[in-house]
């Protein structure tokens, strides 16, 4: 049973991993299109669902291996007593139906093991199951915020500053980012432009504090991003992620509504300052 627990834990994240290319696509669709990309994402699924079909065959294969052997248990309980019986009724020892009784005691014992190998394969996945929901269930949050938190000075003349910002994602060798250093002033508007993961949306991403830094530091109006409140962080920016939609007016409108809405608080945060 934990052999097979074990493999339905691999099904679980093999069928993960389908459920993201799946999403990916969806959330996705217009810009595979734009960059022609439709034959390496087939290629990308395809090998995620062999992926997930070479586990679940193995997974299945070993638990449907309990059944043969449980009937060929079965069977050669019967013939032994049929071998055995034979010689005691012709020994008059046993009579007929006494043999007859035990057969019928173990076709029973054997049917009531046949529900339980059943009991186990669904116990198996349900393990799995559990397993990885436990796993986000306690999962501790890695983003901390500092005890001695600060409030950001609006007369501060950088925006927004990188010092010597690296990053990489969890439980990768490679780096997304390395040394990344840059201001924007206020008012400044600031375009970063780059190839398909070269790093664009981890580096903003990082602000709201989406992901924290790996190696150096963020700063707003002066202050580290670790050192503030994230409710108040949050608050303060307008991020709007990559969104597909069908005309480049609602974009702009769109747009339009979040500057003036950060404009606001910016405001806010500003003549606060002064009371």
């Amino acid at each position: 049973m934990r052999r097979a627990s074990k493999l339905f834990k691999l099904v679980q994240q093999k069928l993960d991993g389908v459920n993201s290319v799946i999403r990916e696509h969806l959330g996705g669709m217009k810009l595979i299109k734009a960059y022609v990309r439709r034959k390496h994402e087939v290629r990308r699924f395809t090998e995620r669902n062999k992926q997930l079909m070479e586990k679940t065959v193995s997974a299945l294969r070993l638990l449907e291996a309990t059944m043969p052997i449980l009937l060929f248990v079965m069977n050669l309980s019967i013939i032994a007593i049929l071998w055995f019986g034979q010689a005691y009724i012709t020994a008059g020892n046993v009579q007929v139906g006494e043999v007859v009784a035990i057969i019928n005691y173990v076709l029973r014992i054997t049917g009531a093991l046949t529900v339980f190998a059943m009991i186990i394969m669904v116990f198996s996945r349900a393990q799995a199951s559990s397993e990885r929901i436990n796993e986000v269930l306690t999962t501790e949050v890695d983003m901390q915020e500092e005890a001695n938190r600060q409030e950001a000075n609006p007369l501060n003349y950088e925006a927004i500053k990188f010092k010597n910002v690296s990053f990489k994602y969890p439980d990768t060798g490679d780096w997304a980012l390395e040394h990344v250093n840059f201001s924007v002033r206020k008012g400044e508007t600031v375009a970063i432009m780059g190839g398909t993961g070269s790093g664009k949306t981890s580096m903003f991403q990082m602000i709201p504090r989406l992901y924290d830094t790996t190696e150096g530091e963020i700063l707003i109006e002066g202050v580290n991003v670790k050192e503030r409140h994230v409710d108040d962080l949050r608050k303060s920016i307008a991020y709007v992620p990559q969104v597909y939609v069908e005309s480049k007016e609602y974009t702009l409108l769109l747009f339009e509504i979040l500057m003036r809405k950060a404009f606001l608080v910016y405001v806010y945060n500003f003549a606060s300052f002064f009371l």
